[in-house]
This record gives structure tokens, C-alpha cells and sequence, in this order.
């Protein structure tokens, strides 16, 4: 299959180019709430994460134990990939994501309570809830701006914007847990 290479606007350097892909985003009113609640979402679970191992010293055990509630994580978003694609288009994105939000809003809560029932129930609604919002973000700025627009308005690195508020939040939660007697 071939091809033909992208032409680049007139006169227009990367900074410009992307601004204007920022200023879409922002006017767009069906993506930006997207948008802010993933941006949301993501270092408050980060948070949680890095609250993580307070908990499990708390509840005493090594902290070896936090693969536990990973695993738990991880399996709590296997149903949600299943339903990725139908929920969305029945529910509506923002719908779908307010609904990820809340369940990602009471996981961080449920998060601090020093049980072992809820801090392995506090995960698997995690990895229920940020799924469904960061699936209905990162699908509607795929899908809604104009074809000109799209590598301005999702970089193609979005994985580092991502990555990179859970990366901040790890050290905390690791001088929680040395700072504790």
C-alpha cells in the first residue's frame, strides 16, 4: 500500500502548529470534559499507587505484598476491555467516563482504609474505572477532530504524557513508607 507523505501547513512552525491543536482541543466541547477527566483521573489513581505501600505496612506485611494488589488491578480491567467497545456507543463517551471517574473516585477513597478486604477490593475497582475513562478520552480525540488537526491534537508520544504523573507520585509513597517508625 502507498502512501502519499502528509504536506505540512504554509509557513507554520511545530510550536505554532501545535498550539493550534491545543486551542482546538480546548474550544471543542465535546472533547475537553473528556480530556480534563483523564487528565484528572490518572494522578489521582497515581496517588492511590504511591498510597499503596502505607497501606500495606499498616496492614503489616512486606512490601513484596503490592504485586498482590497489582495482579488485583490488572484483572480488574480485563472486563472492561471486553466492554470498550459496546458500552461506550449504548452509554455514550461521557456517560462511560463518568462512570469510570466515580469508580475511580471511590477506589482512591477506598484506597486508605487500612482492611485487607478493601485494600484488594480498592484495585480492582481502579482497574475497573480508568480504563473506561481514558478509553472514552483517547477515542473521541482520535475520532473527532479533522484529519489536518490529529497529529496536533493527540501527540504521537502519548504515552509519556501518561506515564509520567504515575512516575511522579511513586517517590512519596515510597518516603511515606521509609519516614514510617
Amino acid at each position: 500500500m502507498r502512501e502519499e507523505r502528509p504536506v505540512l501547513p504554509d509557513g507554520g512552525d511545530r510550536r505554532r502548529r501545535t498550539a493550534e491543536g491545543v486551542r482546538y482541543l480546548w474550544r471543542h466541547d465535546g472533547l475537553r470534559p473528556l480530556v480534563r477527566a483523564g487528565g484528572t483521573t490518572l494522578p489521582l489513581t497515581s496517588l492511590a499507587g504511591a498510597a499503596l505501600y502505607a497501606v500495606i505496612d499498616r496492614l503489616g506485611h512486606s512490601p513484596a505484598y503490592a504485586g498482590v494488589p497489582y495482579a488485583v488491578q490488572g484483572a480488574g480491567s480485563v472486563p472492561v476491555g471486553l466492554l470498550t467497545g459496546p458500552a461506550p456507543r449504548r452509554l455514550g463517551a461521557r456517560r462511560f467516563a463518568a462512570a469510570g471517574t466515580a469508580l475511580t473516585g471511590l477506589a482512591v477513597i477506598a484506597r486508605a482504609a487500612a482492611s485487607g478486604p478493601v485494600a484488594l477490593a480498592s484495585p480492582s475497582a481502579s482497574g475497573l474505572g480508568l480504563p473506561c475513562v481514558l478509553t472514552a478520552a483517547l477515542t473521541a480525540v482520535q475520532r473527532e477532530p479533522p484529519d489536518a488537526l490529529l497529529g496536533r491534537v493527540r501527540p504521537p508520544r502519548a504515552h509519556r504524557t501518561s506515564s509520567a504523573p504515575r512516575r511522579a507520585c511513586w517517590p512519596p509513597g515510597g518516603s511515606r513508607r521509609r519516614a514510617q517508625p
